[in-house]
């Protein structure tokens, strides 16, 4: 008898042990806001381990931009696009999946985009290297990330008469420069800074265009230039590049940050979300 109860007793255990867990109680709350992150590998969190240690999804977990349980979420961040790319691929979706069909449209979009376009550009042995032809490319990479923030605060032609035509109503964007890569050859580290710092310039500059044309025409939009080059500028541990396996040769290099790279620029977005509040 008190061997048959020591069996069925074992059973049961092992019926608790490999069995469904038990659904933990949830609440739906309803959403007040929606944080969508727009851009390239650095957006997707490409660097960190695990990716979602990547900044943007440290700026959700962290509830920088609201408290999670009232914050819609979504990245849609690609590694290898292009600013050129995102307008094409990323802005109309932005801007057409709008309420009635999601209940909260977007209210903070964030967006890294740019470093590719000038890889790209690299690419091609026959494009010219001399520093007037690096900043004239930083300038026109600029202008298409400007390209992509006009799109979302002011709204895109030929779109679909459900969508966001004249911007996305509220919305506040920040969009980052990119932080040096530090690369160990002078020649090429020389050349990659002229193009980021080329960048960032021109890109300041057309964000506070864009806001004074925010203000001229009287929308409820927000745009702050978020400077990552300072924030990370000659600190280590923050890049992959300066990690094992992080530099294979003159142009095999990681340029993605690491899970503390990526808390920097966590760290610097919200600062400038802060700023804008």
């Amino acid at each position: 008898m008190k061997s048959t109860m020591r069996i069925a007793i074992a059973g049961l255990a092992l019926e608790v042990l490999l069995g469904p867990p038990i659904a933990s109680a949830q609440i739906n709350f309803m959403k007040s806001g929606y944080y969508l992150s727009l851009g390239d590998s650095v957006a997707a969190g490409e660097g960190a381990l695990p990716v979602t240690q990547g900044f943007v999804y440290r700026l959700y977990d962290q509830g920088v931009f609201g408290r999670k349980q009232e914050m819609d979420f979504a990245n849609i961040g690609i590694k290898g696009i292009t600013a050129e790319e995102a307008q094409v691929l990323q802005v109309p979706q932005a801007l057409c999946f709008q309420p009635p069909r999601i209940a909260v449209a977007p209210s903070v979009i964030t967006l890294t985009a740019g470093a590719n376009d000038f890889f790209v550009y690299l690419a091609d042995p026959n494009n010219p290297l001399d520093p007037g032809a690096i900043i004239a490319l930083a300038d026109g990479i600029a202008a298409r990330v400007d390209n992509i923030i006009r799109s979302l605060v002011f709204g895109l032609a030929g779109l679909p008469a459900y969508c966001a035509g004249d911007g996305i109503p509220g919305i506040t964007v920040l969009v980052s420069n990119y932080y040096s890569f530090g690369h160990p050859d002078p020649q090429i580290e020389f050349l990659l800074d002229l193009a980021l710092t080329s960048f960032g310039t021109s890109l300041e500059a057309r964000v506070a265009r864009i806001q004074s044309d925010i203000i001229a025409s009287g929308k409820d939009a927000r745009v702050g230039y978020v400077d990552t080059y300072s924030a990370m500028d000659g600190r280590q541990g923050l890049l992959l590049i300066q990690k094992r396996n992080g530099f294979g040769g003159a142009f095999d290099f990681e340029i993605h940050p690491t899970n503390a790279g990526h808390a920097v620029i966590a760290r610097e977005f919200g600062r400038v979300w802060n700023s804008l509040r």
